[in-house]
C-alpha cells in the first residue's frame, strides 16, 4: 500500500478487529478514526449523566486518552463501543463522585444518575412525560434504559457496569413494565422500543 493510501474505519466486528490492530500498531489515522467513530456517541452519554457539556466534554478527552493507554490491555472481549462506553461512565461517575467529594463505592453505576434526554424529546410532551417517570425508578434503572437507548444490547450493558447479563435483562424488563404502568405509555413509546436490536 502507498504512503498515500488511507485505510477506513469500517463498522462491525471485522472491522473493529482490523482497527484494534492499527491502533496496537500505533497508526495515527487509526486514533483519529477511532474517536470520530465513537466520540459524538459516548459525548451524549456523557453529557446525560453529567448534566454539563464542558464537564462531559473534558470527560470524553479524558476517556480517550485513557483508551488510548491501555489499548494493548484490551482483549476484544466486547464490542468496542462498550469498551470506550464503560471506561466513559466509570470516569464520568468518578467525576461526580469527586466533585461531592463523597466516599467511593462499590458499584459506581449505583450513584444517583439523574437521565436527561436529547433537548428534542424534551420538548414533546411524551418525552417531558417519560422524563418525570424516570425520576420514579431507582438510579440502577435509568442507566439501564439510558444505555439501552443508546443502543446497547444488555450484553454490552453488562459488560459496561460489570453485572450479569440476566440482572440488565431483568432490570430491563422491570423497568420497561414499571414505566408503562406508571404513564400508561403507548407501546409505539420510545421507552418500549429502545434497545430492540436484533
Amino acid at each position: 500500500m502507498a504512503a498515500t493510501d488511507s485505510v477506513r474505519f469500517l463498522p462491525g466486528a471485522v472491522g473493529e478487529r482490523a482497527l484494534l490492530v492499527r491502533l496496537r500498531a500505533g497508526e495515527e489515522s487509526a486514533f483519529s478514526e477511532l474517536y470520530a467513530a465513537y466520540a459524538p456517541r459516548l459525548l451524549r452519554l456523557l453529557i446525560r449523566v453529567l448534566k454539563s457539556r464542558d464537564q462531559a466534554e473534558d470527560a470524553l478527552q479524558e476517556t480517550f486518552q485513557r483508551a488510548f493507554r491501555s489499548v494493548n490491555k484490551f482483549r476484544g472481549e466486547a464490542p468496542m463501543g462498550a469498551w470506550l462506553s464503560r471506561i466513559a461512565l466509570l470516569g464520568a461517575l468518578n467525576q461526580k463522585r469527586s466533585l461531592r467529594r463523597a466516599p467511593q463505592v462499590d458499584a459506581p453505576w449505583v450513584d444517583s444518575v439523574w437521565v436527561t434526554l436529547e433537548p428534542t424529546l424534551v420538548a414533546r410532551s411524551e418525552g417531558r412525560r417519560l422524563l418525570e417517570l424516570l425520576d420514579r425508578v431507582a438510579p440502577e434503572q435509568r442507566l439501564a434504559m439510558l444505555l439501552t437507548a443508546e443502543g446497547h444490547t444488555a450484553a454490552e450493558i453488562a459488560f459496561i457496569t460489570g453485572e450479569p447479563r440476566s440482572t440488565v435483562l431483568s432490570r430491563i424488563a422491570r423497568t420497561r413494565a414499571l414505566l408503562l404502568e406508571l404513564g400508561e405509555l403507548p407501546p409505539s413509546s420510545e421507552v418500549r422500543s429502545a434497545g430492540k436490536k436484533p
